[in-house]
Formats: C-alpha cells, structure tokens, sequence
C-alpha cells in the first residue's frame, strides 16, 4: 500500500482512504490526513445481455454499482465453496485414498461363461440389452463382436 501526503493526488483507478491521526473526530487545525492509495484490478467478462440487465436491476435494488455487486458475489461464492471444501476434506481424503488404491489393484480376471449362474447370465444379458439395444450385445469374443458391428473387417 502506497501512502501519499494530502496535497497529492490518487491516480484514476485507485481508490482513496484518509486516516485520522490524534483524538479529536473533526477536522481541526492540527489535524493530519495521509491519503492511501490501493491499485484496482479490471476483469473483463462476457455474458448475454438479458444477464447484465438483470445483474443491473439486481444490483440497483442493493444499492450498488455492478462492479460492487459482482464482487460481493463472487466473494458470498468464494466463502461457500471454502466451507463445503473444509466440511468435506476428510470425505475426498478417503474418497482419493480409495482411488489410489484402486490403481495399484491388479486387473480383475475374465469371467467366461460357466462362471456365472443362470439367474446372472440373464441379468448380465438384459443389462447388455439397455447398454446396446435389444440383439446388438456382443456376445462370447467382444473384440469380434464389436469388429463386426462397426463394420471393420477382420
């Protein structure tokens, strides 16, 4: 933060704070101003011009610029997600430990056929169904199987 004597002026684009020095709450002879000078950053943002006339009604009706507005929205948004990321740290810690976990697992052997009951096959079957359509699962080899149905000759 740049502070600057009282005859000097803030460039546009900063923004002016005056601090009082000594104890009386009034400008008086001996009164002391220094004057602060803090640097504003512009982001440019794009949006539909139905949003920036709401964001304009909105932000009227608090009794603010728009710029005011969109930062203390962005800052509400800011501080909500901070919250949810801190209340649910310890979930994602497990939720990250199982994945590396996952990885270091070696592949899961192929199930043929005789591995799996009646009453499996036909649940397998009819997932298979939803997934491709009704006659197009693939069926024993899937490598052919789906060689076959995009066309690709073997």
């Amino acid at each position: 933060m740049t502070w600057a004597s009282p005859r000097e002026r803030a460039s546009p684009g900063h923004v002016v704070f005056v601090r009082l020095a000594g104890r009386r709450p009034f400008f008086g002879r001996n009164t002391r101003i220094t004057l602060a000078s803090v640097a504003k950053t512009r982001i440019s943002i794009s949006l539909d011009a139905e949003q920036a006339e709401r964001i304009r009604a909105h932000a009227e009706r608090a009794g603010m610029d728009v710029s005011a507005y969109l930062v203390s929205a962005a800052v509400r948004q800011m501080t909500e997600t901070d919250a949810m990321d801190a209340r649910f740290a310890s979930i994602d810690a497990v939720i990250a430990a199982a994945e590396r976990e996952a990885h270091e697992l070696p592949p899961p052997g192929e199930v043929g056929g005789d591995a799996l009951t009646e009453q499996e096959r036909r649940e397998l079957e009819e997932a298979m169904a939803l997934v491709y359509g009704p006659g197009e699962a693939p069926t024993g080899d899937t490598t052919r199987a789906r060689r076959g149905r995009r066309g690709d000759t073997a």
